[in-house]
């Protein structure tokens, strides 16, 4: 069971670590010999992800991305880092799945690699790659039209329009909120919003036909 890990002895991070990337990083030789252990802890880590994709059972994978992460839920030292709303997605870490996937992006971006060499040949063949492992068919019989047709800075967040930040997963206040309530309850094809669930009413017709009408 997930509660029975030793997090001390199991854990990429020791927990001296994680405090202290938290409380952020000083400039001192010791401070440096420190980040430079957590540097090669966490490139070993990286190849262990590697052996793990290419060797481990299906099943065991599957379990790793299946079980619930009482740590990453409730334990006060790691739930910093969920969001509210992310608290009730199902038994899947879909929090610490994005940011693997965040941290590699920043960290090939840091080196120089061009973002387009980077999508195509890390995100694009990974995910083709998964899912024919997940399909059980050799590596080259999957066919993807995934393409980064946009990838550009926007100003002041607060400035968005709502359902920019909608379709970003940004937070919402709480007028953001009212506001595509508003939006879809004056959709014409949509005839009440009593009992119905709003995100999907959002997705549905705002996000597919990007409504911004008041």
């Amino acid at each position: 069971m997930a509660g029975d890990i030793n997090r001390e002895q199991h854990s990429l991070l020791r927990s001296d670590w994680r405090a202290y990337l938290k409380e952020g990083l000083g400039t001192t030789d010791n401070d440096r010999k420190l980040r430079e252990r957590i540097r090669d802890r966490v490139v070993t880590g990286l190849y262990d992800v590697a052996i793990l994709n290419q060797y481990a059972r299906d099943d065991d994978i599957k379990q790793i991305f299946g079980r619930l992460s009482n740590d990453l839920t409730e334990n006060t030292e790691q739930s910093d880092i969920v969001n509210g709303e992310d608290r009730e997605l199902p038994e899947t870490h879909f929090v610490a799945a994005s940011a693997l996937v965040s941290l590699a992006w920043r960290g090939l971006r840091e080196c120089g690699i061009d973002r387009d060499r980077i999508f195509n040949q890390v995100v694009v063949r990974s995910i083709e790659r998964a899912e024919a492992d997940y399909q059980g068919v050799p590596h080259g019989r999957i066919e993807s039209d995934i393409s980064l047709s946009k990838l550009e800075t926007h100003g002041d967040v607060e400035e968005m329009d709502p359902i920019d930040k909608w379709k970003r997963g940004l937070g919402l206040t709480g007028e953001d909120l009212r506001t595509l309530h508003n939006r879809v309850s004056d959709h014409p094809e949509v005839e009440t919003t009593s009992g119905e669930d709003i995100g999907e009413l959002i997705d549905e017709y705002l996000v597919k036909g990007d409504g911004r009408s008041d």
